[in-house]
């Protein structure tokens, strides 16, 4: 009804009960909808079938033919400039070809009389290339030959009535009556080749060069060439329809801009649906930079977080979120998956990811095997393939980011903002509070709003397909030690050699544990703490052992990424130390700097204490227990730190450095724990 009102389809109302489903037809247009009700009058019995369907092929549907060793019926065809035919074969697989090569390997295997009727086809006038014009001429034609009327002049009349008396059906005389007015005129080109040959050269040459100019400056260096060349050129409207011919997006913008210009594919498989049969079948996982400032504890520009989501495929809720301050990574792809069985105590049965290195990282992999999912990957540059994730990410930032302080969308056209007005300079939000207001967002709201698609909210539609579907409690994943541990990272190198007497040797320095005095030479796989950067984990091939770095002291309540930046910061200051200051006065005392403690960036150590307070109430850090003295929480400053680790003793340490920035209050000097914490690594 929707339809018939916003007239997308024509029916007559008059002659047409609405009720009668059986016999409603809805048209195209006013006009097919008279052709076809005349030649349903005309008839002496109604036809078995509307007209036929615009632009189907030359093979008729059900066509077999055999091709690269299996025979292929035809079920669907396009006609055009791009026309292919869809094939499906008896085992379930299926293909497109372009339409002429389908009709070419068609003509080939058939018989001469197939081959007879095809060329017979191939010249055949159908109504699909019939204009509106051509239309309206046709049902004035045939409407007075069937009345006894004059259709026009003396020899029209006759005409007409000669073609609908010889055509072997009323729909074949229909069809000779509109005419081929478009097939008339002559088709010769009216530009010398030159002019073409040189347009053509100019457009792949020049216009779809990396520069990729406009078509207006890519035609005045072509009447500049033409002049050169003393060929007459072609006129501005005629030089653009040759660059909509021979223009080339890929070239001109690269596979981005042909990706967006392209058709969308269709899905043909009609064996599975495309997102899953059940909730919790297949799961969609991406990332995106949010468009937010965050605020740091000291009123300190965070800059931008990442954002690692979870889109259940079948139903349109969101799964598992994972908020930090770093680009994504191995850890990123593994804490989405720890938060997904922390929610739900399962897991997907097929992950659909992109070509990221983290989703192809060995850990990833293994989590993946191990646990019997299926990983997908989506096509490079072709976002397409992940539209339910990309729509939860654009609908989040439309419904719930843009209304936040300290939003970036406004930077968008950066040239339209005022310094004074700038979203940097306006940011409120801190990390922990974003976290807490997404979630609730993602797992809260969005579920409980009505789906334009399904008609219900998301949970209601997920309460009624797991009735149908059933809730599979087997498949139940327990969030436990052992799952922490599978999703553990691995180091670059998935496995390491065991030194007898000092260990193994990871990320700067040995780790040890008693048991590896008796596994000297052996090459064990490795798995190492991004949040407590003096622990890995090593498989003996027996159990899993926590081996302890050496040098316990100046890493504690240090994460592995904070770690690694200081030391590639000290890198960077050794190797321009040594360019800089090579035989000067100065080398010996930039050497004794270099040589000391590494200095750790203070912002740093402040985002990932927050971010892993936020993460240790979820229980979602420390895949093993271990040591009090290992996950002393770092101090403010680092001085008064160091002065505290030469001057006391373990407890000491502990109870001068038991403080953290997430309590403050902005308004108050002085420091609180909150209740019940036990301190953060």
């Amino acid at each position: 009804m929707s339809a018939i009102v916003q007239d997308i389809f024509s029916v007559d109302l008059f002659a047409t009960r609405i009720g009668d489903l059986d016999n409603l037809y809805l048209f195209a247009d006013a006009e097919t909808e008279k052709a076809y009700r005349l030649l349903w009058d005309a008839s002496d019995q109604p036809l078995a079938f509307p007209l036929p369907l615009p632009g189907i092929g030359i093979l008729k549907l059900g066509s077999r033919m055999q091709y690269g060793g299996r025979e292929w019926e035809v079920i669907l065809s396009t006609r055009g400039e791009r026309a292919e035919y869809l094939f499906f074969s008896a085992d379930g697989h299926q293909m497109t070809l372009p339409a002429e090569e389908a009709e070419l390997l068609y003509a080939q295997q058939a018989s001469p009389a197939e081959r007879a009727a095809l060329v017979e086809r191939q010249k055949r006038h159908q109504i699909s290339d019939m204009s509106r014009s051509e239309m309206e001429k046709a049902t004035m034609k045939l409407k007075a030959v069937l009345s006894g009327t004059a259709a026009g002049s003396a020899s029209t009349t006759r005409r007409a009535v000669r073609i609908v008396k010889n055509a072997p059906t009323l729909l074949d005389a229909f069809v000779a009556l509109g005419g081929r007015d478009s097939d008339k005129g002559s088709r010769a080109p009216r530009l010398p080749p030159d002019t073409e040959q040189l347009a053509k050269q100019e457009i792949e040459t020049y216009y779809n060069g990396p520069d990729a100019p406009s078509a207006n400056k890519a035609f005045r260096h072509y009447v500049a060439r033409c002049e050169v060349e003393t060929v007459l050129p072609m006129s501005l409207p005629t030089f653009l329809l040759r660059v909509e011919k021979y223009g080339n997006r890929r070239t001109r913008g690269g596979i981005r801009a042909e990706y967006q210009a392209a058709d969308i594919p269709l899905y043909l498989d009609i064996r599975e649906p495309v997102h899953g049969l059940f909730p919790h079948e297949l799961l969609y996982i991406d990332h995106t930079q949010i468009n937010l400032f965050v605020d740091g504890p000291y009123n300190e520009d965070w800059g931008k977080p990442w954002l690692t989501c979870g889109r259940d495929g079948h139903v349109p809720v969101a799964r598992a979120m994972y908020l930090d301050m770093r680009a994504p990574s191995q850890l990123a792809a593994l804490m989405i998956l720890r938060d997904y069985v922390r929610r739900w105590n399962r897991l997907p049965r097929i992950v659909v990811v992109d070509g990221a290195a983290e989703f192809k990282s060995g850990a990833f992999k293994s989590f993946c095997d191990m646990l019997g999912i299926d990983v997908r990957y989506r096509a490079t540059n072709k976002p397409r393939g992940g539209g339910p994730i990309e729509s939860l990410f654009g609908v989040t930032e439309d419904e719930f980011i843009n209304g936040l302080e300290g939003s970036s969308i406004l930077l968008k056209q950066p040239r339209a903002i005022s310094l004074v007005q700038l979203p940097n300079e306006r940011r409120r939000w801190k990390f922990e509070s974003l976290y807490e207001a997404l979630e609730f967002y993602l797992f809260q709201t969005r579920p409980t709003v009505v789906h334009p698609r399904l008609g219900m909210t998301p949970l209601e539609f997920e309460s009624i397909r797991l009735q149908e579907s059933g809730s599979r409690e087997h498949l139940t994943v327990a969030f436990d030690e052992n799952l922490l541990l599978l999703t553990s990272s691995y180091p670059p190198q998935h496995r390491h050699k065991v030194h007898p007497h000092r260990g193994i040797w990871e990320t700067g320095d040995y780790y040890w544990h008693s048991d590896m005095s008796s596994l000297g030479g052996q090459r064990l796989e490795v798995r190492v703490e991004e949040w407590c950067t003096n622990v890995i984990y090593v498989n003996t091939g027996k159990k899993w052992l926590t081996a302890i770095r050496r040098s316990v002291e100046p890493y504690c309540g240090r994460q592995r990424c904070e770690v690694a930046q200081a030391m590639r910061t000290a890198a960077r200051f050794n190797q321009l130390a040594a360019r800089r200051a090579r035989n000067t006065v100065k080398q010996v005392r930039r050497m004794v700097a270099s040589s000391d403690r590494l200095v750790f960036d203070e912002k740093l150590a402040q985002q990932r204490q927050v971010i892993g307070f936020v993460y240790g109430r979820l229980n979602m850090t420390m895949a093993r227990t271990i040591p009090v003295e290992l996950r002393v929480p770092p101090a403010i400053g680092v001085d008064r730190r160091a002065a505290i680790f030469r001057t006391s003793s373990a407890s000491e340490v502990r109870d001068a450095l038991d403080v953290s920035p997430l309590t403050k209050s902005p308004s108050e000097d002085t420091w609180s724990e909150p209740d019940g914490r036990t301190g953060f690594l």
